[in-house]
């Protein structure tokens, strides 16, 4: 259907004289074209959004290319994406988005998918309903990480981060984890609850400690961090706390797409 629909596309820039890029519905088709899934891991969604709320309708995949494709062929065969809803295209409403593991992209659905969420989340916050997003204090040499927002807290100094994991999972791994982010920086301060986690570096300007900074607020970070993060495995093996180098390594790659998915959402909205 897409090499009908890219014919069609070419065609029409062909009969113009001076074709207005960036307008109207063919030429959102052909700027959706510049990139299509590849054969990799991730989840195809679809925003329903309303004035002021929005729903993310979440597929997961072990191959974006193939089910990209299936799903524009065969959308009735995917009621859960809700794709016949409203007069919009098919195709304009069909996003997708790479993961480097399959079980991430199913995490993403099981944290993310046929939810309802505010747009202006933080307009309507109260004590007895805090909201879903983690929030994030940022100092010098320290980073305060909030699982909820309580009435006390100035939300001009925080750095809203989004729904990135169940608060009780998400609390009782990093409690665990103040040997592993010892062997990546030096450590002054660690402490950890389910409203809270804190952890500040000994060592001002540590390279390290600023890549993990930097992946909570982006969703990505240094490719030498992640290099060394691998390391850390490397040297582990034969190792009796290997597993739990791995799985706190699983545990930083999936906060990093679950951040970096939620912001391509956001601008979206």
């Amino acid at each position: 259907m897409f090499d009908d629909i890219n014919f069609l596309v070419q065609e029409t820039f062909n009969d113009l004289e001076k074709p207005k890029a960036g307008s109207g519905f063919f030429a959102k088709l052909f700027a959706k074209d510049e990139k299509l899934p590849e054969e990799v891991p991730g989840l195809i969604y679809h925003l329903q959004k309303k004035s002021s709320t929005f729903v993310l309708r979440i597929h997961p995949t072990a191959n974006l290319k193939k089910e990209y494709k299936n799903i524009i062929k065969h959308p009735d065969m995917f009621p859960a994406l809700r794709l016949n809803e409203g007069d919009e295209p098919i195709e304009t409403k069909l996003q997708f988005f790479e993961c480097d593991r399959f079980e991430i992209a199913q995490n993403i659905r099981a944290q993310l998918g046929n939810k309802r969420f505010s747009i202006f989340e933080e307009r309507v916050l109260n004590i007895s309903d805090p909201g879903d997003s983690w929030w994030l204090k940022i100092e010098e040499n320290k980073i305060i990480l909030l699982f909820k927002l309580s009435y006390t807290d100035d939300i001009s100094n925080l750095v809203k981060l989004g729904p990135l994991g169940e608060v009780h999972r998400s609390a009782d791994v990093l409690i665990q984890l103040r040997g592993y982010f010892k062997m990546i920086f030096p450590i002054a301060e660690y402490s950890c609850s389910h409203g809270h986690w804190t952890l500040s570096c000994a060592e001002t300007n540590n390279g390290n400690f600023e890549n993990l900074k930097k992946l909570f607020i982006e969703g990505e970070t240094s490719h030498e961090f992640w290099e060394y993060l691998r390391y850390l495995e490397v040297k582990a093996e034969n190792k009796p706390f290997l597993e739990s180098v791995q799985k706190a390594n699983y545990f930083l790659l999936e906060t990093s797409l679950m951040r970096r998915f939620w912001k391509e959402v956001e601008n979206q909205l």
